[in-house]
């Protein structure tokens, strides 16, 4: 053990140091911070803060009127991860979201709008809608001529951050099945097969907690409506919206954003290159746009940086049915308080496409922190108190926290 930790080792200090520098090299200049004041700043937050080094840069503290205290506002994703989700969210609940399957089977018997799903296909219990076999080729050629769908999404039933996901924009069907994928590449009937019989590769862990399943859930395309087609006119752009349930029934929406896709890709997530955009969660209105730094350093845009079209300050149509979508469902959702869905606007009106119970807390970006009184207040009822004046003591998870440093 203590070999392979020499050999790991250095190869982690140095892609840390690089991607450090990297950030450094991105934020100078003109309203960024002394480039030796961020390092002070970004090894005080991870080892007395408990805060991971790349939230210092998504969340502008590199900026020169950010001081300790406004980052204080900010919750750190580890303290969210251990302390958080495990006091609102109960394991033993959250396969109803997490399995992609049973969720659609679940929101879908409750009569909420949810994706057009065909099938669960597995080599060992795979099945359509109808409850028809979906475990081999064979049966996916009987299904999509049988339905003739004219596109697709394939995802892996248990999948994170758009990882493994095809979409497919057009299907023919002709002496053979055959289209083109999101991103202009042609496809044939073997490639679905090929991705589909293939490990998803997708896997994520939680205290008490890990989600790895296999197989792919089968659903027709939803179109965008015209609103984000205009704005991004390269994928599906999906809503997200933070919900919180409290033992009365009142739900509470904490989060409202979207995520624009990039010309040239298949997916829309901020993980993978896609444009974060904030929305008010009263008034629905588009707020400034970002991108991760390392997919180009795309800070608080109000243009979309392909399709050059404006989308700061109007108005998502529908704005007040999307959000109660979503709070019906988070009502219907037992022992998970905590749930960020995720919804397409078409033009007939919102579907849900999938509710994260592990939703990623880099949405703090669009606001002026999640620490908020209200939240401090709301928190403390499981015991859960962060600082609001000073950083904590020494932390060792912030020496491990480091070296992950991407």
């Amino acid at each position: 053990m203590y070999q392979g930790l020499k050999t790991l080792l250095p190869w982690n200090v140095g892609r840390a140091l690089l991607a450090i520098h990297r950030d450094l090299e991105i934020h100078s200049g003109p309203g960024c911070k002394p480039k030796s004041q961020q390092i002070k700043e970004i090894l005080s937050l991870c080892l007395r803060g408990g805060y991971y080094p790349q939230e210092y840069y998504d969340y502008h503290f590199y900026e020169a009127d950010k001081d300790y205290l406004y980052m204080l506002r900010f919750l750190p994703q580890d303290s969210f991860k251990r302390q958080v989700r495990t006091a609102w969210n109960d394991n033993r609940w959250k396969c109803i979201l997490d399995n992609k399957w049973l969720f659609h089977l679940y929101y879908k018997s409750m009569g909420l709008p949810v994706t057009s799903v065909l099938g669960y296909y597995h080599p060992d219990g795979g099945c359509t809608i109808a409850g028809q076999p979906l475990r081999n080729a064979e049966d996916l050629e009987n299904l999509l001529w049988q339905h003739r769908p004219t596109s697709l999404v394939i995802k892996p039933v248990g999948g994170i951050q758009g990882k493994g996901i095809l979409v497919i924009r057009s299907l023919q069907y002709n002496n053979s099945i055959a289209g083109t994928r999101i991103d202009g590449a042609p496809v044939v009937f073997g490639d679905l097969t090929a991705h589909m019989d293939s490990a998803p590769e997708v896997s994520f862990s939680t205290p008490g907690y890990t989600l790895n399943l296999d197989g792919y859930l089968i659903e027709e395309r939803l179109d965008d409506h015209p609103f984000f087609a205009e704005i991004n006119p390269y994928t599906a752009s999906t809503i997200r919206i933070v919900t919180y349930a409290h033992a009365d029934g009142r739900i509470d929406v904490d989060f409202a954003t979207v995520r624009l896709g990039r010309v040239g890709s298949q997916v829309e997530n901020f993980s993978q290159g896609g444009l974060s955009v904030g929305i008010d969660s009263e008034t629905g209105e588009l707020g400034l746009g970002e991108t991760k730094p390392k997919f180009g350093a795309t800070h608080r845009c109000g243009t979309h940086p392909d399709s050059k079209v404006q989308f700061a300050g109007r108005v998502v149509p529908m704005w007040r049915q999307i959000v109660d979508v979503c709070k019906q469902a988070a009502a219907l959702s037992p022992g998970v308080k905590s749930i960020g869905w995720d919804v397409i606007l078409t033009p007939a009106g919102p579907r849900i496409i999938e509710g994260n119970p592990d939703w990623a807390l880099a949405v703090q970006m669009h606001t002026q922190g999640y620490l908020t009184p209200y939240i401090r207040a709301r928190l403390a009822q499981n015991g859960l108190r962060f600082p609001t004046n000073r950083l904590q003591g020494l932390q060792f998870r912030g020496f491990a926290a480091l070296l992950r440093y991407r």
